[in-house]
């Protein structure tokens, strides 16, 4: 059960992450979905933000 939950917090996570990002209409939907994944930028910007995220639902 636990992994269900923490698949389901990633999830909400990623699509958290996505649409601020694509909100800001700095990025392209091709930046951020699909292809051959994130700039090394953004990757390094998103991993930071799953890592703070994950660390405020654990508390």
């Amino acid at each position: 059960m636990k992994e269900i939950v923490d698949t389901a917090d990633r999830t909400h996570i990623h699509d958290e992450w996505t649409k601020q990002k694509f909100l800001t209409g700095k990025y392209k939907a091709s930046e951020l979905y699909g292809g051959p994944g994130l700039s090394p930028e953004l990757q390094k910007e998103y991993d930071e933000y799953v890592k703070k995220r994950l660390a405020e639902l654990n508390r």
